[in-house]
């Protein structure tokens, strides 16, 4: 037969030459009229549908649902086909039969005619490409033997079919075929319908190959749920595990995930297969060698069809060539798990009952799949890693805190020693004391008190860490604290020729500790004066700021670089401390007090400029409430 030229074959000659030319009134509908001058009675040769063309016609016609050439000839022609038996010596009948006939193998949808035993009698030229075979190569098929359906399945799937036609007189669904010359399987969009003629029924079946489009939805819901199994968990053998088992059977028959471990070890974390009973097999067989991670090869594998060579080829050996044949592999598409060049694992999936076959866009999603396990995988190792070096870090920390409370305990029992025996010697007990020793003794009174301050400090340090320090939290009155505080280091600013000054706007309540806010301030109000030099001023001011209570110390002092303005309050640090410019202190005072700020609900702030002085703000709670940490200013820590 000849080829129709809707299908790039013969052309068709002009409009006007054709005896149908006065019957048609588009130009798309021209193709018909030329399809009826060459295939003749194509229906009448099969016998029963030459007899049940026009029932063929009407049920083709709401099958497609097509408009355009289809719908225009079968309107122009009538669907009007004679019966067995009538007058066909009409030329005008006969183009009419000829022009239904035609307008049905020139359809782009398959259509097949199935008996009562489903055989297929008839099969237009899209149905047998459909199913990949030559013409006249459908008929006297059983229909079982084009399904790609598992054998279980077929039976349940056509009793259901036949219940629903028996019911509805039609069928609409997606059928899973298989093609016949080389077993792909493909899925249709099909409109099964129920007819009659001569009292024998017949099946007729209007299909269309819809397995890209189903496929395409498949991968974006495979993508979406992988994603989301990727998301549900930090361990990543777990994570990878369900994504081999949503591969199968959704996109693949098999599915193995190979993951190079943080020692270099390749181990496998996830497998599938589309029969439970195989899966224990294909667990232990190795992925193919060719991409695998562990020849670091970072370029993805797809082999469309597999043939018994290229088993050959890919296998490490022999005996897993043979593995891989046993198991049926026919279709082979493996990547790369890889991160910024570096590949750490494997994706491997196979098909080997279903018909299926990978394409290109199968390689696209599990492309896809891949990065987003890379990130996964990173991210999970980056997770176990931080949480490890998380965990060093507290343990050592926790090993530091003990070793400095164990060291100042033994520390300030021979320092209490040093004190009463100096004191002892200063009132004379011992013996007579002259002025040069009494000199000597107060040099040392001073020095043991301020190293029993540095141990105090290490051990008010090491109990914050530790949540080891009580507070007793009350209604307090905060000007009055600084006049205490105050009072009591203006001595020692007015001895470094420094002018020491407080203000209040009036009584100022906050809900906190009493004691800590005592010693908060004095360390605020110490540091103030060392590191302000002869001849400035530090000032200590009070006042209420919305729902929380302000205490600043401001001074004429040295000044904060603004690089150094969160280090100040970490443990052991010191602005300025050099061998030129040496400063006493443990470098605990801040880091202390901003941990007591903090436990009682408050905040500690700085702002500085350089040779221009620093202000430190200490902001708490004025009631009973929730923790809370007020936002930093501009150019505080």
């Amino acid at each position: 037969m000849s080829s129709l030229a809707l299908t790039g074959g013969l052309r068709s000659p002009p409009l006007a030459s054709t005896p149908t030319a006065a019957l048609l009134t588009r130009g798309r509908e021209h193709v018909v009229a030329f399809a009826t001058e060459h295939f003749g009675n194509l229906f009448g040769a099969h016998g029963v549908i030459g007899e049940s063309c026009s029932l063929i016609i009407d049920a083709v016609r709401e099958a497609s649902g097509r408009s355009g050439a289809v719908a225009g000839v079968m309107a122009t022609a009538e669907a009007r086909v004679p019966e067995r038996g009538e007058e066909e010596d009409s030329a005008g009948e006969k183009m009419r039969r000829h022009v239904l006939e035609a307008t049905v193998e020139a359809m782009r949808e398959g259509v097949t005619l199935v008996d009562g035993g489903g055989v297929v009698v008839f099969a237009n030229k899209a149905a047998e490409a459909m199913y990949g075979t030559t013409r006249g190569g459908l008929i006297g098929r059983s229909v079982t033997e084009l399904t790609a359906l598992p054998s279980w399945e077929i039976a349940h799937v056509l009793a259901a079919m036949d219940e629903q036609i028996r019911e509805s007189g039609s069928w609409r669904g997606d059928c899973h075929n298989r093609r016949i010359d080389d077993g792909t399987a493909f899925v249709t969009a099909a409109h099964i319908t129920s007819l009659r003629s001569g009292g024998v029924a017949y099946r007729l079946r209007v299909e269309e190959n819809v397995t890209e489009q189903r496929r395409d939805v498949e991968r974006t819901a495979f993508l979406a749920n992988g994603a989301s199994i990727l998301g549900q968990s930090l361990d990543y053998r777990e994570t990878l595990g369900a994504l081999a088992r949503l591969c199968v059977p959704t996109i693949a028959d098999m599915a193995l995930i190979d993951v190079v471990s943080v020692q270099g070890v390749l181990q496998r974390v996830g497998c599938a297969h589309r029969d439970p009973s195989c899966e224990e097999r294909l667990c232990a067989t190795p992925t193919l060698r060719a991409r695998s991670a562990r020849d670091g090869d970072a370029a993805p594998l797809f082999l469309r069809d597999v043939a018994e060579d290229s088993l050959a080829l890919l296998a490490r050996d022999d005996d897993e060539a043979a593995r891989w044949g046993e198991l049926g592999v026919s279709s082979w598409l493996s990547v790369p798990i890889a991160l910024h060049g570096d590949s750490f694992g494997t994706i491997a999936l196979a098909m080997n009952g279903s018909g299926r076959r990978f394409n290109e866009g199968d390689l696209e999603v599990v492309l896809d799949l891949a990065a987003r396990a890379a990130n996964a995988v990173d991210n999970a190792r980056l997770h176990a890693a931080t949480s490890t070096a998380r965990d060093e870090a507290e343990r050592a920390n926790r090993a530091k805190s003990e070793l400095l409370s164990h060291a100042s305990h033994d520390l300030r029992t021979p320092l209490n020693a040093i004190s009463g025996y100096a004191e002892l010697l200063e009132m004379g007990i011992l013996g007579e004391v002259n002025d040069a020793q009494r000199d000597a003794l107060a040099r040392i009174q001073r020095s043991q008190r301020h190293l029993l301050a540095l141990i105090n400090d290490l051990l008010n340090f090491t109990r914050l860490e530790a949540g080891g320090v009580d507070f007793d939290f009350a209604a307090m009155e905060m000007s009055g604290v600084a006049a205490e505080v105050t009072a009591l280091l203006r001595e020692q600013a007015e001895a470094k020729g420094i002018s020491l000054h407080c203000e209040s706007t009036g009584e100022v309540r906050a809900w906190a500790d009493e004691e800590k806010v005592f010693q908060i301030v004095l360390n605020l109000l110490r540091n103030a004066i060392k590191f302000t030099a002869k001849g400035g001023s530090v000032a200590v001011r009070v006042a209420q700021q919305g729902d929380s209570a302000l205490l600043t110390v401001s001074d004429t002092g040295i000044g904060i670089p603004a690089d150094k303005m969160n280090a100040i309050f970490e443990p052991f640090t010191q602005v300025g401390r050099s061998f030129s410019r040496p400063q006493e202190g443990s470098g605990l005072g801040l880091a202390i007090s901003r941990e007591l700020t903090r436990a009682m609900g408050g905040e500690l702030l700085v702002s500085s400029m350089m040779e221009q002085g620093s202000t430190f703000s200490l902001v708490l709670p004025r009631e009973k409430k929730a923790a809370h940490r007020p936002e930093a200013t501009p150019g505080a820590a």
